[in-house]
């Protein structure tokens, strides 16, 4: 998949998690939608794509039996050659934009790392018994600094919770909901999950809806993390824990002119939220959850590649690995026509050499990354890109090849399908 498919794919499934928040948000499990959110991300930065023949895109590209049967007529692959267009214009503006956002999250990055560096160790018996009572195979540190306002985890092998100085580090009434919800983010690898939904937005930071993608997935990566603590420390203390929130944020406030860590506006949907949190029964949660499971998988796979057809040609394209075996069938057929006199045996030697020499000619051009580039039919939509690997080809058969000579530049050639399920349109080939 070039990065256009797989932006065009991480929008459709951005999409449904939208609707799906909106209709269900107050209903399912917010982990739901953490869940959600990070299999967009990776979506968007995996290059390829499982196929199913469950997949949505198969039932909703009704025209592209016509697509094929278009770019099934033959694409000579006589004279395919590199993809001169990988910079154009356009591709420069995206890797400007790349480079500049991943400038700034790493300079970001950096600035936080100085400042992470000048905290010191907690010096607190209870802090020491808690840490204690929730080991992890990482070793966890608890750690106070005067340059944070609120509380903060990083690292990823060996991670910090680090506390703003002047929070009281014996048994208040905010630490233990403090270092519970800190713990949950560190237990759920949530640092990994800020990279990947960073690394998506670097990669397409020219997609309106990966911003939405980023913005509701940290958000909801919250509300995920305060479902957990709540079941962590019961029904009951959900209102103590809905408090300790909103003291941590008066706290801040007191102590910020310019820039609050959480916004007033998110502080009172992580309040609501667990308020309004019910533990549900695990047979609700499966069937809330194998439905939402089944359309993501049909909507993040690609259609099961099938064999072009055409109205001469019917079922006798194949695929890349099979044309050497096709080959070795023909040089059988081939030694039938030298043995009925159809052929000499220089014709047949020279016919089987020219069908190697195109192989070869392809085998060459497919490890030197060499692609075949296809104009769309429709206008500014751009061109579509394969690899030699992906296309269906015509097998070698021994018909009307003694009508070759004496004109052995009339010796057929290569010929090529795009595969079903590629693109939609109608193709016309530009190599």
């Amino acid at each position: 998949m070039n990065l256009a498919q797989m932006s065009l794919t991480g929008s459709a499934f951005i999409l449904f998690v939208l609707v799906l928040r909106i209709l269900a948000g107050r209903r399912l499990p917010k982990g739901v939608f953490w869940a959600l959110w990070e299999i967009a991300a990776l979506r968007l930065l995996i290059p390829f794509s499982l196929s199913s023949p469950f997949s949505l895109y198969g039932y909703l590209t009704p025209g592209m039996e016509q697509q094929r049967e278009a770019a099934g007529s033959g694409l000579l692959l006589s004279s395919f050659s590199a993809d001169a267009s990988a910079f154009s214009p356009l591709a420069l503006v995206w890797l400007a934009g790349t480079c500049c956002l991943g400038a700034y999250f790493l300079a970001l990055y950096v600035k936080s790392m100085g400042r992470f560096r000048l905290s010191l160790p907690a010096h607190s018996a209870y802090i020491a018994g808690w840490l204690n009572s929730h080991k992890l195979f990482r070793p966890v540190q608890v750690r106070v600094s005067d340059r944070i306002l609120s509380p903060v985890t990083y690292g990823v092998l060996r991670p910090v919770i680090l506390l703003p100085r002047g929070i009281e580090l014996e048994n208040s009434s905010v630490l233990p909901y403090v270092l519970t919800h800190e713990y949950m983010h560190i237990r759920r690898f949530d640092a990994v999950t800020k990279l990947l939904l960073a690394a998506a937005l670097c990669l397409h930071w020219f997609n309106p809806l990966v911003w939405v993608l980023y913005f509701f997935a940290n958000r909801d990566l919250e509300l995920s993390c305060d479902e957990l603590v709540v079941q962590a420390v019961g029904q009951k203390g959900r209102s103590a824990y809905a408090l300790a929130l909103i003291d941590m944020e008066e706290w801040q406030s007191a102590r910020l002119s310019l820039h609050s860590h959480f916004s007033r506006q998110g502080i009172e949907e992580r309040t609501l939220s667990i308020m309004r949190y019910k533990k549900r029964p695990a047979w609700m949660m499966v069937l809330a959850t194998v439905p939402i499971a089944l359309f993501s998988f049909a909507l993040l796979t690609s259609p099961s590649p099938s064999l072009p057809q055409t109205s001469a040609e019917k079922g006798q394209f194949c695929r890349w690995e099979d044309l050497p075996a096709h080959l070795d069938g023909l040089q059988q057929e081939v030694s039938e026509l030298a043995e009925q006199g159809q052929l000499t045996r220089q014709q047949a030697d020279q016919l089987m050499a020219g069908f190697r020499g195109q192989l070869a000619g392809l085998e060459q051009a497919r490890d030197a990354g060499n692609v075949l580039v296809v104009d769309r039919a429709e206008p500014n939509t751009g061109k579509a890109r394969y690899s030699l690997d992906q296309l269906c080809y015509l097998p070698f058969t021994a018909d009307g090849l003694p009508n070759s000579f004496p004109c052995p530049q009339s010796q057929p050639k290569i010929t090529a399908a795009l595969p079903q399920g590629a693109e939609s349109g109608i193709f016309m080939g530009d190599f």
